[in-house]
């Protein structure tokens, strides 16, 4: 009794070409583009990233610059770069903004305040002199909590509104200050560099 009518067919009569057969026979790779990291810039030609604190700063005059696109505007249209309105100065200020991508667009830095002090207090947050900031001059910092300040009598004030009127638990540093806006914003501890200052 004949089994099933295909198993009485055998082997197909034309096999297809060869290099069609190999095609057949090799299994399906995709093409993978080869990956490219590509870093993100630190700076454009007039504001750069002060990377320890992740901060925006202007090139000109080095004071920092509040994260959104619309400061960024308001800034290269002042006495630093007198840029005026246009598709030059928009494209500048998207750049700039784009320096700091994970950054809240924070038009006076107040709400990253809290963030940049927390983090010139830490203990392993004592950096090499910045060589484009005034000169280390001597300060002082917390031993509670560790700000840093430039002056004593600031420094006694935060003891008395923050550490309920401790005295004497702080010490003595060297500190450099980021400005912004025309006033002393961020201080932080420094160590001399050799070579640098006399040091």
């Amino acid at each position: 009794m004949p089994g099933h009518p295909f198993e009485e067919m055998g082997p197909p009569a034309r096999r297809p070409a060869s290099h069609v057969h190999r095609q057949l026979q090799r299994p399906l790779q995709r093409e993978n583009p080869p990956t490219r990291v590509q870093k993100r810039p630190k700076e454009t030609p007039y504001f750069a990233v002060f990377e320890p604190f992740e901060i925006i700063y202007c090139q000109s005059c080095k004071e920092l610059v509040p994260t959104s696109s619309i400061a960024i505007g308001i800034h290269l249209q002042g006495p630093c770069y007198g840029m005026p309105p246009g598709p030059k100065l928009d494209k500048a200020a998207l750049q700039a903004r784009a320096l700091l991508a994970a950054a809240e667009d924070d038009r006076n830095m107040i709400r990253r305040r809290g963030e940049l002090y927390a983090r010139a207090a830490r203990a392993d947050m004592i950096l090499p002199e910045v060589a484009w900031l005034r000169p280390p001059a001597s300060g002082y910092f917390c031993l509670l909590c560790g700000q840093p300040r430039r002056n004593r009598a600031v420094l006694r004030e935060h003891m008395r509104r923050v550490h309920d009127g401790e005295k004497d638990m702080w010490g003595t540093t060297l500190v450099q200050t980021l400005r912004s806006a025309g006033v002393d914003f961020l201080t932080f501890r420094v160590r001399r560099v050799r070579g640098r200052g006399g040091g």
